[in-house]
Formats: C-alpha cells, structure tokens, sequence
C-alpha cells in the first residue's frame, strides 16, 4: 500500500516539502472527501479560514480517492503549505480516516466529515478541553443544517 498526493492529469508525483521541519502542531485535522454531499469547500474554508484558534498551530489533511479531480483541485487551493492532500485511489473512507491519523503530526486528532461545518470556536475549545481534562477522546456536537 503507498501513499501519494493526487496529481490529476499525469503520474502520481511524491509531495514536494518547502520546509522539510515545520515546527509540530497541536491539532490535526483529518478530512476524508468522499460522501462530502456538496459541502467540501465550505467545510474546509471553515477549518482553514474561519477558525479561532492560530493558523500555525494545526494542520489540515485531505484524504482523497482520487473520484473528483475537479474537487480534489479546488480544495487543494485552500491548503496552506504544511497542509497535505494524500490520494490513495480505490479507498473506502474508514481506509482514508486510517491513513490520514497515521500521516498525522499533531499531538491531538480532529477526525471530522467534509460535509460537516466547523464553528469557529471548534479547535480552540478542543484544545482547552483536553488541556483541563485527563480524558484519551471527545465527540463534539453536530448541529443541522
């Protein structure tokens, strides 16, 4: 089984780093796009621009089968560069939730949907809980929308 960013359009390429040590982050966000029920854009564009915990202290990893080259090129937009997009093509979603936990580098894991849209306060009350709590997990609230 091997890991590669997507690259829609010709052979699959290993990722270029920039910074080949980027200092650790606190949180890692896993989001498997698969069954993103059209929300994709807005979901990541909640993580990654609407957040109020610091930008540098957490990552963002897209999970991708590699289905919607369309998608794949406009969510990749949004990433910043320590971000990451990982295809692994044929993957169910439990797969991608799986490989993107082990790609992770953050000391905490927030495992969420891409059709689910985060508050802006997701991440920062994440990790004050976990800094007040001695607990090994949490669920956040899903509100409908």
């Amino acid at each position: 089984m091997s890991l590669n960013h997507c690259n829609h359009g010709g052979p699959l390429q290993p990722p270029t780093l920039v910074n080949r040590h980027p200092p650790q982050p606190e949180v890692s966000v896993i989001v498997p796009l698969p069954n993103h029920l059209g929300l994709a854009i807005e979901c990541l564009k909640s993580l990654v621009r609407e957040q109020t915990y610091p930008r540098e202290r957490f990552e963002v990893i897209l999970m991708t089968d590699g289905a919607d080259p369309a998608l794949d090129s406009r969510v990749k937009e949004l990433l910043a560069p320590e971000d990451r997009m990982i295809c692994h093509p044929g993957a169910n979603v439990y797969l991608l939730y799986n490989l993107g936990a082990r790609e992770a580098r953050g000391k905490l894991l927030f495992i969420t949907e891409a059709h689910s849209i985060a508050e802006p306060e997701c991440l920062e009350e994440l990790v004050k809980f976990f800094a007040s709590h001695d607990d090994d997990g949490a669920c956040c609230r899903s509100v409908s929308i």
